[in-house]
């Protein structure tokens, strides 16, 4: 898709996402208890009778739970499909949920815009996991109901928890405040690469380390973790699908301070404007009003470098969500819109 065409429709296509936004926000409350800094183990709740698998959307769930509940989906929800797309180190499934919005199911009636989000590749940002189970769970439940309009109708794909080693570590004794996989570095007794920091583009560059006991480590190369790699394949082969039109790119972050409520956008290796700056910066203020319109709170937006810091790949904040490209090996290199 060339921008000329994404700025002529550019009201539309940025309605798309501002109906994440709302999901994500309006109908997805979190406790305020999720989102305090990580300083103590996190406990994993028990099974709740009212969730038959265990997922409880306000809590934080096991990785068994989220599975479980996954795997579900299907079944009460005939426009659900899942992707097994990879495996862990610890041998856990990294699963991609596809959610097809129009009426007919998966038939063919042409080809639909189509989102991509991810959460849950900080192993300590575990309330957006929660989130992006309840937004999936929020979808599904209004495409069944008749409520998502038809100039609305998306294709969706989530992949609720990027990490799961790490996030599981996380809530053990000795992993409180954990980031990283779980992957064994050579000749280091440290264990983890930092997954937003192991894309190709810009890899081992600022805000960055080489250094296996870094929380910011980039790994022996790009793509060397089987999370990332698999999750750049998946992404490679939507864009590559003539039937996929893959238009955006959303992560959710999570953090408790300053530093947080922010809506951020390429570039996050350098403080230049990327070409599409105005475009990406025009989206950001309308999914930013919407944010205030939702929850009262005032969402901050600009370019990863210049309202965070510098980094090979992303950093967003609290409940964050960007549009953007996922760095996997496509054109325009670090986090933008999808051509």
């Amino acid at each position: 898709m060339s921008r000329a065409l994404w700025t002529y429709n550019f009201g539309s296509k940025t309605s798309l996402l501002i109906l994440l936004t709302v999901v994500l926000v309006k109908s997805v409350l979190i406790p305020e208890s999720l989102v305090q800094p990580t300083t103590q183990k996190t406990a994993f709740a028990g099974p709740d009778r009212n969730f038959p698998t265990g997922v409880n959307f306000s809590v934080i769930n096991s990785y068994e739970s989220i599975v479980g509940w996954l795997l579900s989906l299907p079944n009460e929800f005939p426009f659900v499909r899942l992707h097994h797309i990879g495996m862990t180190v610890e041998h856990r499934d990294l699963i991609v949920v596809e959610i097809d919005s129009t009426d007919d199911g998966f038939a063919v009636t042409g080809i639909k815009p189509t989102i991509f989000v991810d959460a849950g590749i900080h192993a300590r940002e575990q309330l957006t996991v929660s989130i992006a189970l309840n937004a999936i769970h929020k979808i599904c439940c209004m495409i069944r109901d008749g409520k998502v309009a038809s100039s609305t109708k998306v294709k969706w794909f989530i992949i609720p928890l990027v990490n799961p080693d790490g996030y599981e570590y996380a809530s053990t004794d000795s992993g409180v405040g954990w980031r990283k996989n779980r992957s064994p570095a050579n000749n280091s007794d440290c264990v983890g690469v930092a997954l937003n920091r192991n894309w190709d583009y810009k890899w081992k560059g600022s805000g960055s380390s080489t250094s296996p006991c870094s929380d910011i480590y980039a790994g022996v190369r790009p793509f060397s973790e089987s999370e990332t790699f698999a999750l750049s394949q998946f992404i490679l082969e939507l864009k590559n699908n003539s039937a996929v039109n893959l238009q955006a790119y959303l992560s959710l972050h999570s953090i408790h301070g300053y530093l947080g409520q922010a809506i951020i956008f390429p570039y996050g290796y350098t403080t230049e404007r990327s070409p599409d700056y105005d475009v990406l910066s025009a989206v950001a203020k309308r999914m930013s009003d919407a944010m205030y319109a939702a929850t009262s709170r005032t969402y901050r937006y600009g370019s990863i470098a210049n309202e965070m810091c510098k980094s090979s790949k992303w950093r967003s904040r609290r409940l964050a969500v960007f549009c953007c490209q996922n760095q996997a090996k496509l054109r325009c290199g670090t986090a933008r819109l999808l051509r």
